[in-house]
C-alpha cells in the first residue's frame, strides 16, 4: 500500500526541523553555557577520570582535538551529553524522562530533554509517515520548546523563524529521504 505524500512529507518536515532548527538551537543554548576551551578541559576531565571508555568517546575526541570541532559540528546526543555532563544542567526527574517530558516543566532542562527525546523518538520511527493531526501536535510541541530556549538565551527568532519558512515550504519529493535519514547519523 502507497503511503499518502502529504504524510510522508510531514515526516520529512519533522526529520528537517529536528536536524536544522532544532540542533542549531542546542548548539546556541552550549555555546551560551560554556565557551569551546573549557567545553574541551571538561570533556577531557571526564575522559581522564574514566567516565568514557567507549569508541564513542575515542571519536568524539578526535572530532574535539583532532579536528578541531566548533559548536556547529556536534550532533543533538552530542550536544545533549554535553549540557547534561560538562555544562550542569540538571538532568530531568529520572520519573519524568519518559517521552512526553511532562508538559508543565518548561525548565531549561526539560526543554532541551524534549528535543532529545524528540531526535530519538524520530530517529528509530518505523512508520514512514506522520498524520496531519500528529504532525501538528508534535509541530506545536517542538516550535514552543524552540521558542523558550531562543527566549533563554536571549537571542533573535532566526531558530523560529526557520521553522516557519520550513512548514510554509513544499517539500521536494527527490529529498524528503535525504532529511528522514539524517536524523539516523552520528558521530560513530
Amino acid at each position: 500500500m502507497a503511503l499518502p505524500n502529504k504524510e510522508i512529507s510531514n515526516l520529512a518536515c519533522i526529520a528537517r526541523v529536528i536536524v536544522g532548527p532544532c540542533t542549531g538551537i542546542l548548539q546556541d543554548v552550549l555555546k551560551n553555557q560554556i565557551t569551546l576551551s573549557d567545553l574541551r578541559k571538561g570533556f577531557r576531565y571526564l575522559l581522564d577520570e574514566g567516565y568514557l571508555i567507549t569508541q564513542y568517546a575515542n571519536n568524539v575526541y578526535l572530532l574535539i582535538y583532532e579536528f578541531g570541532a566548533n559548536y556547529s559540528d556536534f550532533d543533538i546526543t552530542l550536544l545533549y551529553f554535553f549540557l547534561i555532563s560538562i555544562c550542569n544542567i540538571p538532568v530531568v526527574k529520572p520519573e519524568s524522562r519518559r517521552f512526553p517530558t511532562s508538559e508543565t516543566d518548561r525548565s531549561l532542562s526539560a526543554n532541551i530533554e524534549r528535543i532529545y527525546l524528540m531526535h530519538r523518538k524520530y530517529r528509530y520511527f518505523q512508520d514512514g509517515s506522520l498524520k496531519d493531526s500528529t504532525f501538528e501536535k508534535e509541530w506545536k510541541r517542538i516550535f514552543q520548546t524552540v521558542k523558550e530556549l531562543e527566549e533563554y538565551i536571549g537571542s533573535d527568532t532566526a531558530h523560529q523563524d526557520t521553522m516557519k519558512k520550513i512548514k510554509n515550504s513544499s517539500m521536494d519529493p527527490d529529498v524528503e529521504h535525504v532529511f528522514i535519514a539524517k536524523l539516523g547519523e552520528e558521530i560513530k
